[in-house]
């Protein structure tokens, strides 16, 4: 009710104070753009060194992490079968098993090496 009304109050003023100034309105604009580019820049360079510092957290040390190490990662993804309702349990396990043993094992210091190498 009543804080909904003065916040659009608020907005109301603060749009009619930004159409009448064009200063104002400039200065906002740069206040966007300066705001949007330093959060991209955290975003992008802490987290992409937070593994490297906190080695404890998420995927280890010397684990591959980034854009790179996603596109890596979906090609050694195990592709399981579609399980419908209709399949038996046990054939569905059978089957998942099957794929998990089919799936190339990835081996962890071939990933550090890879991982040091960038």
């Amino acid at each position: 009710g009543k804080a909904i009304d003065v916040v659009d109050d608020f907005a109301v003023s603060t749009g009619k104070y930004l159409r009448r100034n064009p200063l104002a309105r400039a200065g906002f604009l740069m206040y966007l753009v300066l705001i949007h580019t330093w959060s991209f820049v955290l975003l992008f360079f802490h987290a992409h060194s937070f593994e490297n510092i906190h080695g404890d957290f998420g995927a280890g040390v010397g684990a591959a992490h980034g854009p790179h190490a996603l596109m890596e990662h979906s090609e050694n993804v195990v592709k399981l079968p579609p399980v419908t309702p209709e399949a038996e349990p046990a054939a569905a396990a059978d089957k998942i098993k099957e794929a998990k043993q089919a799936a190339p094992k990835v081996d962890a210091q071939a990933a550090a090496d890879d991982a040091k190498k960038r």
